[in-house]
């Protein structure tokens, strides 16, 4: 078991031997350090909410889950719903699932904004100025 997995929610928890193998999955699919990081962040949360075993996993704890979040801004809750995403389906892939309860949720809208402007730096133009 991951030892910050353990640390947080220990080693009786029900959920918290599973974190492992989405987090495997997503190194053996070459995920940035950063986002393996975030990822058990957010599943460690979610963890934290939903204290039963992984088959007792249905779409209303997952609904419920970002209820909770509802002072974030729309893109933190849509990486958070991510996560949980990547949890069930490689729970589903490794038939700890019978079905993937994120099927019966929506994804979680992101206004369209402009980029950032830069910090009173100049862009690189190319090799040769």
């Amino acid at each position: 078991m991951d030892p910050i997995t353990v640390e947080q929610l220990g080693r009786t928890h029900p959920l918290a031997r599973h974190p492992d193998g989405c987090l495997t999955d997503l190194a053996n699919a070459r995920a940035s350090v950063h986002t393996r990081r975030a990822y058990r962040g957010h599943l460690i949360a979610f963890a934290a909410h939903h204290g039963e075993e992984i088959g007792a996993l249905t779409a209303a704890p997952i609904r419920a889950f970002p209820a909770e979040l509802a002072d974030l801004s729309p893109a933190s809750r849509k990486h958070k719903r991510a996560a949980v995403a990547s949890f069930a389906k490689g729970a589903v892939r490794h038939d700890l699932l019978a079905a993937n309860p994120m099927d019966r949720i929506d994804t979680v809208e992101v206004p369209k904004s402009l980029p950032r402007p830069g910090r009173g730096r100049r862009r690189h133009q190319g090799c040769w100025r």
